[in-house]
Protein backbone atom coordinates (compact mmCIF):
# COMPACT_ATOMS: atom_id res chain seq x y z
CA UNK A 1 0.00 0.00 0.00
CA UNK A 2 1.37 3.41 -0.83
CA UNK A 3 2.02 5.90 1.96
CA UNK A 4 -0.72 8.32 0.94
CA UNK A 5 -3.30 5.53 1.29
CA UNK A 6 -1.83 4.51 4.66
CA UNK A 7 -2.08 8.08 5.94
CA UNK A 8 -5.58 8.48 4.49
CA UNK A 9 -6.72 5.26 6.14
CA UNK A 10 -5.31 6.36 9.50
CA UNK A 11 -7.07 9.72 9.16
CA UNK A 12 -10.39 8.05 8.34
CA UNK A 13 -10.15 5.68 11.31
CA UNK A 14 -9.12 8.51 13.63
CA UNK A 15 -12.12 10.60 12.56
CA UNK A 16 -14.44 7.63 13.03
CA UNK A 17 -13.06 6.95 16.49
CA UNK A 18 -13.42 10.62 17.46
CA UNK A 19 -16.90 11.29 16.08
CA UNK A 20 -18.79 8.00 15.71
CA UNK A 21 -20.73 7.09 18.84
CA UNK A 22 -19.93 3.39 18.84
CA UNK A 23 -16.73 3.01 16.81
CA UNK A 24 -14.60 0.04 17.86
CA UNK A 25 -11.44 -0.79 15.94
CA UNK A 26 -10.75 -4.47 15.50
CA UNK A 27 -7.47 -5.95 16.67
CA UNK A 28 -6.53 -6.63 13.04
CA UNK A 29 -7.23 -3.03 11.99
CA UNK A 30 -5.24 -1.76 14.95
CA UNK A 31 -2.27 -3.99 14.17
CA UNK A 32 -2.38 -2.91 10.51
CA UNK A 33 -2.43 0.78 11.50
CA UNK A 34 0.53 0.30 13.84
CA UNK A 35 2.51 -1.49 11.13
CA UNK A 36 1.65 1.24 8.62
CA UNK A 37 2.65 3.99 11.06
CA UNK A 38 5.99 2.29 11.71
CA UNK A 39 6.60 1.97 7.96
CA UNK A 40 5.75 5.62 7.30
CA UNK A 41 7.99 6.69 10.19
CA UNK A 42 10.92 4.65 8.85
CA UNK A 43 10.49 6.00 5.33
CA UNK A 44 10.24 9.63 6.45
CA UNK A 45 13.21 9.21 8.79
CA UNK A 46 15.31 7.75 5.97
CA UNK A 47 14.29 10.60 3.67
CA UNK A 48 15.25 13.23 6.26
CA UNK A 49 18.60 11.53 6.87
CA UNK A 50 19.21 11.50 3.11
CA UNK A 51 18.36 15.20 2.78
CA UNK A 52 20.48 16.19 5.77
CA UNK A 53 23.36 14.07 4.50
CA UNK A 54 23.35 15.87 1.16
CA UNK A 55 23.70 19.33 2.72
Amino acid sequence: MEMSRMIGSAFTIRNASDYDDMFLASREDTEEQIANAEYVYREISAYIRKIIGSM
